[in-house]
């Protein structure tokens, strides 16, 4: 196991955080565990039934997957072998360029040798840089990598046979058809991790409140096997994504109305819709007509009661997932977004354009001595709706997002037709308020042995425990009154007071009073502790302390005789110190 040490001149002896000190030593995931000293490298995964493929991280990536010292390497393991495709994986979030790999993996309780795995060697993926995993392991349905594939393969072959044969588009085209066949071929041989496990049923169940935990269970109990009444069950709609019909997708009547009245939202009037329940998903994702209808309700319940903080008045979302009536709360599409439009990643508006709009109400609001802070350029004075990119002012945008109690709809825009209509998806928001199994069904002589057959789910306690729902909206019993989630978008650490960074000791040794250089001094100053060998014990005992200035790379090099400092006097940046929460 490799571990991050301290290297302390002020202390003697190795002391090893372990698993067994559990959270009093911080992230038990990363603390030494000596029941694991004889596995490999440790990884933490998505666990995305939104797709099919084992994607690990590895130290080929570099920074572009973030944090190389956590990232898989296979230099350090007996088992890993490596084949010859290279593929490239997309995402949501952005893409991954891979090689087809084989190795030994341990996932739950569960081993597989020689499991097929893409080692991923370059991403254009801006979230991994913070990113807390190195693996996506797919839990979609093994027959969507065959399905896709030869799709693709089949897309290829058309558009090349409308090339002219001999031209330089046509011998591009004519390689890309081979490798699309080529993927076909290894997709049709290979084996997913959940075919090796032998995967009958998996559940997810995250934690109601943000940052709170959840649990995922490997080989769970058939649905059918619980009490009556407690999980709702849908036939799963194919066998390419956990997805089932979707019908009247609606916004419901206020808490504090009289009338049963709802608002349509989309799939009403026999408009063909679906929806696929995605464990990689951060948010809910609807057509852009749906994501209108909501901002156009928010706003007027805004100018009724000028406040949304209190997420009990507000509608649920009501829809039906095949014949069974399903409702989230309003935590599931409303929350708070705090932080610097500013660094807000350009390729997001593109899911959530809530978010441009929220900009433009900031520079109106400027006008007429607001406090609010911001500027529009001459281009989008002229055109409000124009795409082109927003000039800003330096300043606090905490307080333009949306009203004063900064609530917006926490939705993602996806306006995507399948063969089974339009398609919406269930994120993240959904498995918070429901424990949500999936089940496979066997199927003798086939490649693959396993398709989706069901999903099933059951409103949960506190604890994520599936419990027994009230029938009529399949909700918890009651309503609660819980906090909105709250979005952070990240800057810069901005407070500008100059404090000294010392700390106080005051001990006395029988060489008097003592002083300790830390860390400062050795960022100033290349420095060497020598021994002097004794035939004694110990038989080492500390010689000499001899310091030299460095260079920006860290190299000693002669310095001024007479302060012992490099030779020009250095404009560096102050060093700024966070206090956490």
């Amino acid at each position: 196991q490799e571990l991050n040490a301290v290297l302390d001149t002020g202390s003697f002896d190795l002391v090893v955080l372990s698993t067994e000190c559990d959270w009093a030593c911080g992230d038990v995931n990363k603390l030494y565990n000596h029941k694991n000293s004889h596995y490999g490298q440790k990884l933490n995964a998505v666990l995305d039934t939104g797709s099919f493929d084992l994607v690990v991280l590895s130290t080929e990536c570099d920074w572009a997957c973030g944090d190389v010292e956590k990232l898989y390497n296979h230099k350090n393991s007996h088992s890993y072998k490596e084949g010859e495709l290279v593929a490239e994986q997309f995402y949501g979030s952005g893409s991954t360029k891979s090689l087809e790999c084989w190795e030994d993996v341990v996932a739950g309780s569960t081993k597989s040798s020689q499991q097929v795995f893409w080692k991923v060697f370059d991403a254009d993926m801006s979230l991994l840089q913070e990113s807390s995993f190195q693996a996506i392991l797919g839990l979609g349905p093994p027959q969507s990598s065959i399905t896709l594939a030869r799709n693709d393969a089949k897309l290829a072959e058309k558009k090349l046979s409308s090339l002219q044969a001999g031209s330089a588009a046509y011998k591009e085209m004519e390689k890309l058809s081979e490798l699309y066949k080529t993927i076909a071929e290894h997709a049709e041989k290979a084996t997913s991790l959940a075919e090796n496990m032998k995967l009958e049923a998996f559940s997810i169940c995250l934690g109601k409140d943000a940052g709170s935990d959840g649990y995922f269970m490997w080989q769970d109990t058939d649905p059918k096997n619980r009490p009556t009444g407690m999980f709702k069950t849908v036939p799963a709609l194919d066998d390419i994504y956990w997805s089932a019909p979707l019908k009247d997708f609606s916004l419901g009547s206020l808490p504090s109305s009289q009338s049963d009245k709802t608002t349509p939202l989309g799939c009403h009037g026999g408009e063909k819709c679906n929806v696929i329940f995605d464990t990689g998903t951060s948010l809910i994702m609807v057509p852009s007509t749906a994501m209108s209808a909501v901002q156009n309700a928010l706003d007027k319940w805004r100018d009724i009661s000028g406040d949304c903080t209190k997420l009990s008045q507000l509608p649920d979302l009501v829809f039906m997932v095949g014949d069974e009536k399903v409702t989230l709360p309003p935590q599931s599409y409303v929350g708070e977004i705090t932080g610097d439009l500013r660094e807000i990643d350009p390729e997001l508006h593109r899911f959530m354009p809530q978010l441009r709009e929220l900009g433009k109400r900031g520079r109106k609001a400027q006008t007429g001595g607001s406090s609010l802070r911001g500027s529009i350029s001459s281009e989008d004075k002229e055109s409000e709706d124009s795409e082109d990119d927003y000039s800003w002012d330096d300043g606090d945008w905490s307080d333009i997002f949306g009203w004063g109690d900064n609530c917006v709809p926490l939705l993602m825009s996806l306006d995507l037709k399948t063969d089974k209509g339009q398609a919406y998806l269930m994120g993240i928001p959904f498995f918070r308020e429901y424990y949500t199994t999936f089940k496979f069904r066997q199927q003798e002589n086939s490649k693959p042995p396993v398709v989706p057959e069901s999903i099933s789910f059951a409103s949960t306690d506190e604890d994520c425990h599936p419990k027994e729902a009230n029938s009529e909206n399949f909700l918890p019993l009651q309503r609660e009154e819980r906090p909105m989630l709250k979005v952070e978008v990240r800057g810069q650490f901005s407070a500008r007071q100059l404090r000294p960074l010392l700390m106080t000791l005051d001990l006395k040794t029988d060489k008097g009073q003592a002083y300790l250089m830390g860390i400062p001094f050795l960022r100033q100053y290349y420095t060497t502790f020598k021994f002097r060998q004794q035939n004694a014990h110990p038989p080492v005992v500390p010689e000499s302390i001899s310091f030299a200035s460095t260079d920006e790379d860290c190299h000693p090099k002669e310095a001024m005789s007479e302060n012992f400092l490099p030779l020009q006097k250095e404009e560096q940046p102050r060093l700024r110190v966070e206090a956490s929460k």
